[in-house]
This record gives C-alpha cells, sequence and structure tokens, in this order.
C-alpha cells in the first residue's frame, strides 16, 4: 500500500498530508513504471500526467495502446488493484473515518480548526472560513482563545464548540473596520462564548445585516475595561432587517449593549424590513438589553422582541436612541421575570404621541419590578426624571393579570 498506519485514521492522514511509499524495485517494475505510479499519487496536480496520452508517453509507449488485446505484466496488474482498494477503502470509510482522521490531524497539529466534509484541519477561524463550504460546520477548539479580525460570512456555516469540553472564547483581532465578525448569510453558533473589549476600539463585536442568526448554549459578555466617552460598543448587532435567535444563552454585560438594533440603510416606507429577536431560557444581566438606532433619518424600524422563560436584571430592556424615529415596536413577554430599576422600555424622543401610536405588548404570566413596570418618554436629555412621561403597559397589553 502506498500509504501505512496503524488505524484508519492515521492512513487517511497520512493519504492528506503525507508522501506515497515508493513501489519497490523488481525485475518486472520498471523505472518508467516506478516514476508513473509516483507521480499519479502526486498532492499537487501540476506533478500529475495530464491525460491518458502523457502516462503512456511517460512509459515509453509513445501513443495510447492499440484495439488489440494486450497482455499486462503482473506487477502492473498489481499496482492497479491496490490503488482500486485503496479508493475502495477512503469511500467505504467516509465520511467517519474522514473526520476522524481530521481530528487526529487537528490534535498532532497547529491546524485545530476542523471543516466538516474536509480532511484537513484550519490553522485559524479566518482560513476555516475561507476554506468551508455553504452549508458545512466549523469544530473549534476547546477552552481556546479565537481573535476575529474582521471576518466577512458569505456562506451558510455553523460554528460550534465541542459539548463536554470548555466553550472557545472568541474575541475581537483589532479590525480596522470596528466590527470583529460580519455575517450576510444564515449563521449558527453551539456552545461558544464570546468576548467584547469595550475598551479595545472595536464598536461591534457580531453584526448580523439582513440575516439570521441561531445561538444555543453560548455565552457572551464584556471585559472590565471601560469604554471610550461616548461610544457604547454593541456585543451584537442586527442591521437592516433579519432575525435573532438564542436558546438557553447567557449574557453578562457591563459597559456594553448586548443586542444593537439599528438602521444603517434607506428603506422605503411600505419596504421597512422587520427585525425579530427571540430569547428562550436565556438569562442576562446588562444595564440596558436592547437599544434601537435608525442612522439614516430614514423611515421607522420595524421591531418583533419575543422573550420566553426569560430571567433579566438592569436598567431597562429596550432604548430608544435619542435624534432617530420611533420604531413600530411589538413587545411578547411570557413566562419571564424582569427587574428593571428604571423602566420595561425607555423611549429617548419629544413624541409621546407616536410612541403610544407605534408600541404593542403582550406580557403573560410574568413578573415584573412593580413599581417599573411602564414605558417612559424622556422629552430631552435634560428633562428630570421626575418630569418624564409615564405611559403604563396596561393602556397595551393583552393580559396583565396576575403577571406580577
Amino acid at each position: 500500500m502506498p500509504f501505512a498506519g496503524d488505524s484508519a485514521a492515521e492512513v487517511l492522514g497520512n493519504v492528506g498530508t503525507g508522501e506515497a511509499a515508493a513501489l519497490p524495485a523488481g525485475p518486472q517494475v520498471s523505472a518508467d513504471l516506478a516514476d508513473l505510479i509516483r507521480r499519479l499519487l502526486a498532492k499537487d496536480p501540476a506533478d500529475r500526467p495530464r491525460d491518458a496520452a502523457a502516462a503512456a508517453r511517460a512509459l515509453g509507449t509513445g501513443a495510447p495502446p492499440s484495439p488489440r488485446r494486450r497482455r499486462f505484466a503482473p506487477a502492473v496488474c498489481l499496482g492497479a488493484a491496490a490503488i482500486a482498494g485503496l479508493a475502495a477503502f477512503m469511500i467505504w470509510q467516509v465520511p467517519a473515518a474522514r473526520q476522524a482522521a481530521g481530528k487526529a490531524i487537528a490534535a498532532a497539529s497547529d491546524r485545530p480548526f476542523l471543516i466538516s466534509g474536509q480532511l484537513m484541519p484550519a490553522a485559524s477561524l479566518a482560513e476555516a472560513v475561507e476554506a468551508a463550504a455553504d452549508g458545512d460546520t466549523i469544530t473549534l477548539p476547546g477552552g481556546a482563545r479565537i481573535e476575529m479580525p474582521g471576518i466577512e460570512i458569505d456562506k451558510r456555516l455553523t460554528l460550534r464548540g465541542v459539548p463536554g469540553q470548555p466553550r472557545p472564547i472568541l474575541v475581537s483581532g483589532g479590525s480596522a473596520s470596528k466590527t470583529s465578525l460580519l455575517a450576510r448569510r444564515p449563521l449558527r453558533f453551539e456552545h461558544l462564548a464570546f468576548e467584547s473589549d469595550p475598551g479595545g476600539g472595536v464598536n461591534c463585536l457580531i453584526r448580523i445585516r439582513e440575516t439570521s442568526l441561531h445561538a444555543t448554549g453560548c455565552r457572551f459578555a464584556t471585559t472590565a475595561s471601560p469604554r471610550p466617552a461616548r461610544v457604547i460598543p454593541r456585543v451584537l448587532e442586527l442591521a437592516d432587517g433579519g432575525e435573532m435567535t438564542f436558546e438557553h444563552c447567557e449574557f453578562a454585560i457591563g459597559e456594553a449593549i448586548p443586542i444593537g438594533l439599528n438602521g444603517t440603510r434607506r428603506f422605503p416606507p411600505q419596504e421597512a424590513p422587520l427585525s425579530v429577536v427571540r430569547l428562550r431560557d436565556c438569562t442576562a444581566e446588562a444595564e440596558i438589553l436592547f437599544h434601537s438606532r435608525d442612522w439614516t433619518g430614514s423611515p421607522r424600524q420595524r421591531l418583533r422582541l419575543e422573550l420566553e422563560r426569560f430571567r433579566f436584571s438592569g436598567r431597562a430592556v429596550f432604548k430608544h436612541a435619542p435624534r432617530s424615529p420611533v420604531p413600530d415596536l411589538d413587545l411578547r413577554l411570557t413566562g419571564s421575570d424582569v427587574e428593571v430599576s428604571d423602566c420595561l422600555l425607555w423611549f429617548d424622543t419629544n413624541r409621546e404621541d407616536e410612541v403610544r401610536e407605534r408600541l404593542r405588548c403582550e406580557i403573560a404570566d410574568s413578573q415584573i419590578t412593580e413599581e417599573n413596570a411602564f414605558a417612559v418618554v424622556q422629552r430631552d436629555a435634560s428633562t428630570p426624571r421626575a418630569q418624564w412621561a409615564v405611559i403604563p403597559l396596561g393602556e397595551f397589553a393583552a393580559d396583565l393579570e396576575g403577571d406580577r
């Protein structure tokens, strides 16, 4: 066999990375035949014969074989049978042995990022994203700190840690674009940890633009470094519509916004995209959970927030940024426990009539801090808290019975 090993995984690992063993010399194996087999097994396609005619010339025949029946030397038959057997062996083992071989290569090298459907692992997350095909899964090494230096994803991917191992920790990589990871196609996170540094110069750790994110069993946190003045970095951002779904996730956020809902493109009023965020069986500690801003001054955003079996502690669940159009906001709170020190919803605007027109709430089987279970309208930045307009949620909620 041209590739040896003590197990199927080791054999396939050598197929992907090793050199083929030389064909033993003998009276029935010419130098031309041995050299041809070596070239046929070359890793680089440029080192292989281009076609059958080139292979024939390499054997010294000068032309393809004639139609008449020919007798082949036993060594030729043996070599062909060996190659066919190796191919059958590889096909029979895929995908289980290929996956095992990839893990063996990753464990024994500095290429720890496994890509589903590929034998060769990658040396970095950026390299793995580049090499992966649409729909692939990239498995990250447990417990490792992994930089995201301005990675852009334009294919459907799943990034996952290994259950039972410490979560990989993904951090910003000093991106000049101020965004560490940008996704334009559906993305999934499984068993990962994300750490944002508010003082590190990155405005947004993960931006999802006009697509979807589904995260399961993940943790989102910030470091203790202070943020720059007048800059509120975002751990996650949903830009210009799309969906985010979080299940069994944890948010431990200091001086940053866990989830920003931003408008960065102009849309006609009738085509304003809908942004949907769902949190199921999640916990969060943060000053403000959701922050809404429209940078374009274009028609208002359309937002739907669905919180199910959710625990929150902070100042407010939602805050609308000043000088942005009041969004259409649909809040659905089910089976949740919400402790807010200021209010549930906070609108930084002097358009109380628009808030009343565009706010909808459905609250059921939820506990909310009783004295702060309302929406407030802060008419301008200098308005004292005592003069804020208070809108009781009972004016909007479909069901408030027994919710406190």
